[in-house]
């Protein structure tokens, strides 16, 4: 048996990320009315830019229109947010019971940020809690049923949320997926400011 870091697939891994995002949604909808209000506030703040001179340059953008597409951008945000925490909210209280719940609650809802990326310590939180997810002989680890239990959650999930989309069964990574998205999101609004 080989031993080293065992990947999760694909699916799994996007099931996790949708559900931190709605962990994170209320923060997030704090945070972009905070940032509506500062904008209302401060109307169309002017900043200095800079610009290549001597040369062909880039597309500019004037004050008013970055104040619009910041405005938007904040309120697209906290739809997107309210419209997550609306269905998940809704799809566990009408296709989950109340052990599964418990199990959601433990293994995705009340995680550290830091420790959403290490699925052990996500499984070491259910089974301190669950203790008939517990493997009897070894407290320390879960027992198949914890197995069984996680692998109907992740796919009651999935068919929930993505009925029509096909499971994508190739390695997943929580870190490194999140990192890209970061990565693409800070280039994707590099390029919308023009730099």
């Amino acid at each position: 048996m080989s031993k080293g870091r065992k990947f999760r697939p694909k699916w799994q891994v996007e099931i996790d990320a949708y559900l931190f995002q709605y962990v994170d949604d209320p923060k997030t909808i704090r945070l972009q009315a905070q940032r509506i209000r500062e904008l209302e506030l401060t109307g169309t703040k002017t900043t200095p830019a800079y610009s290549v001179r001597g040369g062909a340059g880039g597309e500019t953008i004037t004050k008013e229109e970055r104040y619009v597409q910041d405005m938007e951008e904040a309120r697209e945000q906290i739809k997107i947010s309210r419209e997550r925490r609306r269905l998940v909210e809704s799809l566990l209280k009408d296709h989950f019971n109340t052990e599964e719940r418990r199990f959601i609650e433990l293994f995705w809802l009340t995680v550290k940020p830091l420790d959403r990326g290490l699925i052990q310590i996500r499984n070491q939180a259910v089974i301190r809690e669950v203790g008939w997810l517990r493997d009897p002989d070894r407290r320390d680890r879960p027992s198949d049923t914890f197995y069984d239990w996680r692998r109907r959650i992740y796919t009651k999930w999935w068919q929930l949320l993505w009925p029509d989309k096909p499971k994508e069964e190739t390695r997943g990574d929580y870190i490194e997926d999140e990192a890209v998205k970061r990565e693409s999101a800070y280039l994707n609004a590099e390029q919308l400011r023009g730099l």
